[in-house]
């Protein structure tokens, strides 16, 4: 049921948009919120969005302007429990604005100021990485280390590949839901991605790093349908890759067609055929 204060229904509907078509979210949101101006929920949820699409600035402004609208709105402060939700919310929210402005030690004093509304939260490797960023890592025991935390501290591209593995038909014998068809040349995809990013065609995925969609038609699988995207997740702002699998709905995001590096082997291929027919005419080895 329709009221001044919310639509569930009609903000429920853009919600799925975040992932699939964020810059489509944001515009949704502002228009829903002109008519919904006190759905200080569904504000975290367009914040958010700005946020994914690298709009910092606008970010902070919406997050501000709600800030200062909710604490005057006498009907809302009388739900205590709504009231801690919405601040542990923006709390999270200006630390993604911090860690998007790669601020990393005001973003790491944000924390511990706010640990109260951020303590609910799973931070613990972007605290990690803005350790790492200001060098702060000496006393950290890395012994029990996993991929994510060894990667933050002491980045290796032969980890990667090593990890990406699982995502590759021809290395993987487990079951996966995302996984990359057979002959898949991922040196040579290895070797464009690292020339390739950083680049503006990212998304900022989490409070540590970037998302980027490449096009490389029938690449693989997810759920077990082809698809011709895949995605891959970077450490902000650098060509340090974290991890990369093909992935579905990824036709409305910002994206680098690879495509000319599979029509690359296609000609290779061909030519090599010719060469093996010239062989075979004249009973060349």
């Amino acid at each position: 049921m329709e009221t001044k204060y919310f639509n569930k229904l009609e903000s429920g509907k853009i919600y799925p948009f975040i992932k699939t078509d964020p810059f489509y979210a944001a515009q949704a949101y502002e228009d829903y919120l002109e008519r919904y101006p006190n759905d200080y929920y569904v504000y975290i949820q367009y914040i958010h969005t700005l946020n994914i699409i690298g709009k910092t600035k606008e970010a902070l402004e919406v997050l501000e302007q709600v800030k200062a609208s909710s604490s005057n709105n006498e009907h809302f402060l009388q739900a205590k429990d709504r009231v801690k939700v919405f601040n542990q919310m923006s709390a999270l929210k200006k630390l993604e604005i911090l860690a998007n402005e790669e601020k990393y030690e005001e973003s790491y004093q944000f924390y511990l100021d706010n640990f109260e509304d951020l303590k609910e939260y799973n931070l613990a490797a972007y605290l990690l990485y803005c350790q790492k960023k200001f060098g702060n890592l000496e006393n950290y025991d890395f012994e029990e280390a996993g991929y994510l935390t060894r990667q933050i501290t002491n980045y290796s591209d032969k980890e990667f590949l090593s990890h990406t593995e699982k995502h590759l038909s021809d290395c993987n014998n487990e079951p996966n839901d995302n996984l990359f068809v057979s002959g898949f040349p991922i040196k040579k995809i290895f070797k464009a991605l690292k020339e390739i990013i950083p680049s503006d065609k990212r998304l900022y995925e989490t409070l540590f790093a970037d998302k980027y969609v490449f096009k490389y038609s029938e690449c693989g699988r997810e759920k077990n349908k082809i698809q011709d995207y895949f995605i891959v997740i970077a450490f902000r702002g650098s060509n340090e890759l974290i991890t990369m699998c093909p992935s579905a709905n990824c036709q409305n995001l910002p994206y680098t067609d690879l495509n000319y590096l599979n029509h690359e082997s296609e000609q290779k291929t061909k030519t090599l055929s010719q060469i093996e027919k010239f062989n075979r005419r004249y009973k060349r080895n």
